[in-house]
């Protein structure tokens, strides 16, 4: 039977003038495969002073510069970050800071994974050239 995506949601609650420095962070633990898309769903209220990144370990996938963020008001930002989720670094952090709000923030984030061979189709014939070629010795 072929593995098919998987599709997760998490809300990050970000309370109320919370610091860059002491995000709120969410663990999300997904399957590995390909983050093949990411929506942040911001509703409307944060007139974008609430910011939000997803990081997997050191590296920020969402936005890829690490020195920005996604911030938006009553707007779903969607993204195809394309990004391989091995085992054992699929544990994604959902984090978010709202420095000088005064309400707390609901911000909704969902994420769909593929298996790599559904999300790149290739990837079966370039295991198989390399197996193919350290049994040649090329």
């Amino acid at each position: 039977m072929k593995a098919k995506a998987m599709f997760y949601e998490y809300t990050l609650l970000v309370p109320f003038n919370t610091p860059k420095a002491s995000p709120k962070v969410v663990e999300a633990l997904v399957e590995p495969g390909i983050l093949t898309y990411a929506e942040l769903s911001f509703p409307p209220g944060p007139h974008q002073l609430v910011h939000v990144a997803v990081v997997e370990g050191d590296f920020q996938i969402i936005p890829r510069n690490r020195e920005s963020d996604v911030a938006a008001d009553d707007y779903d930002v969607p993204t195809r970050p394309n990004y391989p989720l091995k085992r054992g670094h699929n544990l994604l952090k959902l984090k978010g800071w709202s420095p000088g709000t005064t309400y707390q923030h609901e911000i909704k984030i969902r994420l769909t994974v593929m298996p790599e061979e559904e999300a790149d189709p290739l990837a079966i014939v370039r295991d198989f050239v390399s197996v193919l070629k350290r049994l040649l010795g090329v």
